[in-house]
């Protein structure tokens, strides 16, 4: 049985209702309170996951009480209370609707919030496909695929354990979508081997669950830069051209040098590297 439409008005500044009751403000001047109790008085549940209801009145003068909802709506029936089961919620813009019927004709309604949360399918980094000049700015993405309600993520960046800054979602919707953050970096030699990650964190606080997080896997780049060296002839040939020496009278020039660990100082530090080398 549908029930009939209500007209009401907002007016401010906000009533506080006594004892959990809704109430509705029908004209600028005139208050009334719809004896309506919804327990729990929210729902934040998984995608798919069953959720129910009960609404209940205390009012003596209660003719029906009901559920309008697309999904398992129910009444009216005789009060106090009617409840409202759904073994599998997969409608994401879900509004049920509890009203009640009095005896003088009229109705009230008071609405239940849902939200439905799907935690990301994948989330995924993607940044340049080759090798980092120290120095040079870039930027690194992370994907979060199929997120909702994005308005409740999180985005945590990690240099190996080191937090980066936050970002926060503000986007509005209650469907799945895919959202993006941009790391911009400006590598040194010391981001060679690094690892980042990305984590995408829904916290549905304070009605659902924290801390619901996905992470990407670990994205890892080698980073090339100029660097001096003291060294002595012969030349070395290096192996696998990993190493760019150019070994003359007492000063050599690296180029554009992709290991980690060429940090050198001394002469003899070289020679180690050589004696490595021809192994």
């Amino acid at each position: 049985m549908q029930r009939p439409q209500a007209q009401t008005l907002q007016s401010s500044p906000p009533l506080q209702p006594k004892d959990q009751e809704v109430c509705i403000f029908l004209y600028s001047t005139m208050v009334t309170c719809c004896p309506l109790i919804l327990v729990p008085p929210k729902i934040v549940a998984r995608f798919g996951d069953p959720v129910s209801a009960v609404c209940n009145t205390s009012a003596t003068d209660a003719e029906g009480i009901g559920w309008e909802v697309p999904v398992q709506g129910i009444g009216p029936v005789p009060p106090p209370s009617v409840s409202w089961n759904v073994e599998k919620l997969v409608e994401w813009e879900i509004e049920p609707v509890c009203y009640l019927n009095l005896k003088d004709g009229t109705q009230c309604s008071v609405t239940l919030p849902v939200t439905l949360y799907h935690t990301p399918d994948k989330v995924s980094i993607s940044g340049p496909d080759h090798d980092l000049i120290e120095g040079n700015e870039y930027r690194l993405k992370c994907y979060i695929h199929n997120v909702a309600p994005a308005e409740k993520l999180k985005v945590f960046w990690y240099k190996d354990d080191d937090e980066l800054p936050v970002r926060e979602f503000y986007e509005e919707s209650r469907t799945p979508v895919t959202v993006s953050d941009t790391l911009i970096i400006t590598p040194t030699r010391h981001y060679n081997g690094s690892v980042f990650k990305c984590l995408a964190v829904l916290d549905l606080r304070p009605d659902g669950p924290q801390n619901l997080f996905t992470v990407s896997s670990p994205y890892t780049f080698t980073i090339v830069y100029n660097y001096f060296f003291l060294g002595s002839s012969p030349p070395l040939q290096p192996k696998d051209q990993e190493v760019c020496f150019f070994l003359y009278s007492t000063t050599v020039t690296c180029g554009y040098c992709r290991c980690p660990y060429l940090f050198f100082n001394t002469v003899n530090q070289i020679e180690t590297l050589i004696d490595h080398f021809y192994l």
